[in-house]
């Protein structure tokens, strides 16, 4: 069962500027989901990015959660463990990358052999990396949203 953690109420407005230090300002928020199988992680991941303004609307340990999820939302950007509780995460990768949502991988583990399709030139960054370094990751994403806007 997935946790879907809504945040409406109370979310940041913002201005169309990013401060940075990966802050965004928009006319609202930029919207994440998380694929994590680790629920502390996840927990992190979401409080470090809506501490400078994102919107996480979704976290999920199992693929299938996230492609359920998808069959009705779309997020801005996306961070996602390669390794999940119910195998990897290359089909929301692939379905997210065909709608043109920026993906990050943030995993201790990376695939054996060549790099699947789903997931070839996505950034990876390595757990752990700190609060400043998924930031700085996630800053960057949104950077190309904004690039494509």
């Amino acid at each position: 069962m997935s946790e879907l953690m809504e945040h409406g109420a109370g979310a940041p407005q913002n201005d169309g500027t990013t401060d940075g230090m990966g802050s965004v300002r928009r006319d609202e928020p930029t919207t994440c989901i998380i694929l994590e199988d680790e629920a502390l992680v996840a927990e992190v991941i979401q409080n470090d990015l809506e501490e400078v303004g994102y919107r996480c609307i979704g976290s999920f340990a199992r693929a299938a959660d996230a492609m359920d999820w998808l069959t009705t939302g779309t997020p801005h950007i996306a961070i996602l463990d390669y390794r999940l509780a119910d195998g990897d995460c290359l089909q929301p990768a692939a379905l997210l990358r065909e709608r043109g949502v920026p993906i990050l991988i943030y995993s201790a583990l990376r695939p054996r052999g060549a790099m699947p399709e789903a997931i070839e030139g996505a950034p990876w960054l390595l757990k752990p990396a700190g609060p400043m370094g998924l930031k700085a990751a996630v800053w960057k994403l949104a950077g190309l949203i904004e690039r494509k806007s």
